[in-house]
């Protein structure tokens, strides 16, 4: 019982981002692409789980990349992303524009999944990452001014991705001696 009623209420408290999926590209030299308003939640919000997940090849690619929408055209810019995280042609990436700081796991074929774990300190500051990545700034993984998030699919077979972004407060801790 007692973890129905922490379930329901961290479910309650979380600001989650699910975009719906994107339209198969009609060329494999094309892209499908979306943007959409991205909350960075409230200052209780400490936690950010990102999950991207793909039917993944060497021939395709889908990735999401995250800022502020400067000029609030609704459109995030080349100029205006600074982080980039998902799957390029055989390898998981995150990208730090602001640092300019590139990080590559290789991956194999298939149904894949990659998660990045954050959690903020009260200031909004990345205290602790967690994820496949390495030699990328984890300051840079989390910015507060953040407003748009934009999700591209490239390449040939169809990723057939499922992008998920969730934030929520500390989670609740029990401890027993």
């Amino acid at each position: 019982m007692c973890s129905l009623v922490l379930a329901a209420g961290l479910a309650r408290g979380t600001t989650g981002f699910y975009p719906p999926r994107l339209p198969p590209s009609e060329f494999t030299d094309t892209e499908a692409s979306s943007n959409f308003v991205f909350s960075t939640g409230t200052d209780a919000e400490r936690n950010w789980i990102l999950a991207v997940e793909a039917d993944v090849s060497s021939n395709n690619n889908v990735q999401i990349e995250f800022g502020q929408d400067i000029d609030e055209d609704g459109y995030l810019a080349v100029n205006e992303r600074e982080l980039v995280i998902g799957w390029d042609c055989g390898d998981w990436i995150c990208k730090d524009r602001r640092g300019g700081r590139e990080s590559r796991v290789a991956g194999l074929p298939g149904r894949r999944k990659s998660v990045l774990r954050l959690v903020l300190d009260e200031d909004r500051n990345v205290k602790s990452a967690t994820g496949a990545f390495d030699g990328v700034c984890i300051s840079n993984l989390f910015n507060s001014s953040w407003n748009m998030a934009r999700v591209v699919v490239r390449g040939n077979p169809s990723a057939n991705e499922v992008v998920k972004s969730v934030l929520f407060p500390h989670p609740f801790v029990l401890r027993l001696r």
